[in-house]
């Protein structure tokens, strides 16, 4: 199965296209250009690198969260914008699942960390039992201090992924390793490899809800915008 597979949840934002579990092609940028500018450029760079074009695609997959409201809208949207009217299989992923696939070959726990902003983080926790990967933890928010408290009552070795590895660091009561620099980050490849999971594990119903129409995004939270909005309401209740 070739897969196109991208994620703009944060802002590291990457595009793969592999054939199975093979690389084919991977593009990665961190450099401040917001989700738009880049990722139409770089589904397009990695295509032709690979010599194939979007009709060649087997399965569209993204990130849909959570992480950045207007990213995961922006690969939601891409990934519906190339299967329009082509039919293809469309897997949506978690962003905390996809990061874990940057680690592999580990007895530590791996736990996927993104800021949430506010002092809190979008987390969940995944081991490798017999080359396969078990949820630990289910996708949540919550402050650093709630996530200590839960994996010191797991007490295991961990290894932080994601961009709010240097905030989930400061955690005295959990044992922590590194992961290198460049396995910390938003992967195309890791969202390749956690949408084969998906589908090779889905049922034949679910598989039939692969579809565009099915795919959009997961927010653990009400956007800063609603929050606001929500205040200023509570705000003019008591006025």
């Amino acid at each position: 199965m070739k897969i196109l597979a991208i994620d703009t949840s944060a802002k590291t934002a990457s595009a793969a296209v592999c054939d199975g579990t093979r690389l084919l092609s991977i593009y990665t940028q961190n450099v401040g250009l917001t989700q738009s500018e880049t990722m139409l450029p770089m589904v397009e760079s990695i295509l032709r690198d690979s010599k194939i074009s979007v009709d060649d695609i087997d399965a569209l997959a993204c990130t849909t969260g959570p992480g950045s409201f207007t990213g995961v809208r922006i690969g939601v949207s891409v990934v519906k914008g190339l299967a329009f009217g082509k039919e293809k299989i469309c897997i949506g992923v978690s962003s905390l699942k996809s990061l874990s696939y940057n680690v592999d070959n580990t007895d530590a726990l791996i736990v996927p960390v993104m800021d949430a902003r506010a002092d809190r983080l979008y987390c969940a926790a995944f081991e490798i039992n017999g080359g396969k990967r078990k949820r630990v933890l289910d996708d949540d928010v919550m402050t650093v201090g709630e996530l200590e408290q839960k994996l010191a009552a797991i007490g295991r070795d961990v290894i932080f992924v994601g961009d709010g590895r240097n905030i989930a660091k400061k955690m005295t009561r959990v044992s922590f390793v590194e992961a290198p620099y460049l396995l910390s980050d938003a992967n195309g490849y890791s969202v390749a490899m956690a949408a084969l999971d998906e589908y090779e594990n889905a049922d034949d119903n679910a598989k039939k809800a692969f579809t565009d129409m099915n795919l959009c995004p997961v927010y653990l939270r009400p956007s800063q915008a609603e929050r606001t909005l929500v205040e200023k309401e509570k705000q003019n209740g008591k006025n």
